[in-house]
């Protein structure tokens, strides 16, 4: 059975220890201001009551000194002001450090977001085709709500531990024998509450954050893949895995709520059972002086009421605690685990001079087959050049190995004669404008999804570069024109409109490489042809590299690289490879 890791919770303490610090400043004396606002009812009910002054000691006969330089008519007067005085100071503590907390709180929340954030931002690419994308999510989004619940949580408790000292403190000074009693009936409550936490509310969080993520992972899937699970009409089968892992959570939830409902009635019946029989006792006991007590009841009765939340609440610490541990232990995983960062390199490249070049490459996943073997080409400054290759021959890895997202597991990529992996990321990626098969489109206008945001751009220069992807005419054509809203996805405009947009976002900065891995791969004819007239377009004076869906799209490139298997076995022009009668040429004569 997996063990709490109580390490995550001192882990997020030192981090944010100076609020902490800050935080009991001004918690210290609010508690303080709340026990002696306790005692502060006693001069009320020792006047009321008409008990000498001269039998009272402790706190409530420090109240009642303190009454006497209140310039009032009666003594009842000037307890009364004590009494707002104190209330009124009080008060504002407790606005203050309330104020306090809930920004510590919002803090904590936005910081841990932030850094967990950061890391994936940094991640290698192998880490995010590792990890499962709900997941991720979950862990960057829910999991640190939990680190935030904690510290509010455990703040909560502290300042509810230091009140009911405080009260304590106060009790003990009035009646100590009962106040004695009380304090014995909270560590029985103590008791109660740590075996709630430790055997049950623990184990509930972890079975809840498992099913809470599974819910996650179950969400992300179908809103991606909605098109292809309604085209195969099996959208049930997601409702059916959504509903049992729903299930399972909405009962994880009630249970755990019903364990944190039962120790609060618990302890008040327990507490009214005490004060009654206290009352009872003094009352058989000492009958003819039961009413110099009563004074020190009556303040012992408002006690209870200000003691019992607060001894609750401090009770519900720990379970409240151990339920979000499981949540704060992923979060802590996501903050000290190692992630693989991109590294960066230290070269910056001015500009594209003359060549990349493969040397020797191979490229693997870990204990898998190679997806590129000893691949030995080049790619000249203002060639096009077209890869090509049937599916798995590696045409998809070797754009992933120019992007920087894999590195070569043999060999080294060369750009200028310089390692790739030398060239920072900003001056290299910088020189790139990259199309990819599946356009990426955000739910936003068409401007944004062009700028991609990206900042420094006009609306000139935003128009200019769709005017060459061949998209200006059919945004026009819009009523918002480049404010139109593109839909989830980019679901309100066609694939070519979308291709187009991308090839758009590719040129804005006015690249020397443009990478277009089968832009055209998933379209229609017609919308293949007004692509095809983008990417011609876009071409002009750059260097451009083309993953080839139709061999017939590529006949007047400079070169034509043949990739199978990982490995490249023909390199050349059109004719050049139509003459050697290869690979190239049996695929150029099947599509014909």
């Amino acid at each position: 059975m997996t063990k709490p890791n109580y390490g995550a919770i001192f882990y997020f303490i030192s981090r944010f220890k100076m609020r902490y610090f800050v935080l009991l400043l001004v918690a210290v004396p609010v508690s303080i201001l709340e026990g002696f606002g306790i005692a502060a009812f006693f001069p009320l009910f020792s006047d009321l009551l008409g008990n000498s002054p001269d039998e009272i000691g402790g706190f409530g006969g420090f109240a009642l000194s303190l009454t006497e330089i209140f310039p009032a008519s009666s003594a009842f007067v000037a307890a009364v002001l004590f009494l707002i005085v104190i209330f009124v100071v009080k008060t504002l503590g407790i606005l203050i450090r309330d104020v306090l907390m809930a920004w510590t709180g919002a803090k904590i929340l936005y910081g841990v977001k932030r850094e967990i954030m950061e890391r994936y931002s940094r991640a290698e690419y192998q880490f995010m085709v590792d990890s499962q994308q709900g997941s991720l999510i979950y862990v960057g989004l829910a999991a640190p709500n939990a680190v935030s619940t904690l510290h509010l949580t455990l703040l909560r408790g502290l300042i509810a531990f230091m009140k009911v000292v405080a009260i304590t403190v106060v009790l003990i000074s009035l009646m100590p024998m009962l106040a004695l009693a009380f304090i014995g009936l909270g560590a029985l409550y103590y008791v109660f509450i740590h075996y709630i936490s430790r055997k049950i509310s623990y184990y509930i969080g972890v079975n809840r954050v498992d099913a809470l993520s599974k819910l996650n992972v179950i969400s992300n899937e179908f809103l991606n893949g909605f098109r292809q699970i309604t085209a195969y009409n099996i959208a049930g089968r997601w409702e059916a895995n959504f509903d049992k892992e729903n299930k399972t959570y909405s009962e994880l939830y009630a249970k755990d709520l019903s364990w944190q409902a039962i120790p609060r009635p618990l302890l008040e019946f327990s507490a009214l059972g005490l004060l009654l029989g206290a009352i009872l006792l003094l009352k058989a006991a000492s009958p003819d002086t039961f009413t110099d007590d009563l004074a020190a009841l009556g303040v012992f009765a408002v006690a209870i009421v200000q003691i019992l939340p607060a001894l609750n609440n401090f009770g519900g610490t720990r379970i409240q605690m151990m339920n979000v541990l499981p949540d704060v232990e992923i979060a802590h995983k996501a903050m000290t685990q190692s992630v693989p960062e991109r590294k960066d390199g230290h070269i910056e490249l001015s500009f594209f001079q003359n060549d990349i070049s493969f040397e020797d490459v191979s490229f693997s996943h870990l204990d898998r087959e190679p997806l590129m073997e000893s691949a030995n080409m080049s790619f000249e400054k203002g060639k096009v050049t077209a890869i090509v290759g049937p599916s798995g021959s590696g045409k998809t890895t070797l754009i992933n190995l120019l992007l920087g997202l894999f590195h070569p597991s043999k060999g080294q990529i060369t750009v200028d004669g310089n390692p790739l992996e030398d060239l920072t990321r900003e001056s290299w990626l910088g020189r790139i404008g990259f199309v990819s098969q599946d356009p990426f489109i955000t739910n936003s206008t068409i401007e944004e999804n062009i700028r991609f945001n990206r900042t420094g751009h006009t609306n000139e220069q935003i128009i200019e570069a769709a005017d060459i992807a061949n998209a200006h005419g059919f945004i026009s054509e819009f009523p918002e024109g480049y404010d139109t809203s593109t839909g989830d996805r980019g679901i309100k405009l066609s694939g070519g409109q979308q291709q187009r947009l991308c090839i758009a976002r590719a040129i804005l900065d006015s690249p020397e490489i443009l990478i277009f891995d089968e832009a055209t791969s998933s379209l229609d004819s017609i919308s293949e042809r007004q692509v095809q007239e983008a990417i011609e377009r876009a071409s002009a004076s750059r260097t451009v590299i083309i993953i080839a869906h139709r061999l017939s799209t590529i006949k007047s490139a400079d070169k034509i690289i043949v990739l199978d298997n990982g490995k490249v076995i023909e390199q050349g022009t059109h004719e050049e490879l139509l003459d050697r009668q290869g690979q190239y040429s049996r695929q150029v004569a099947a599509s014909t």
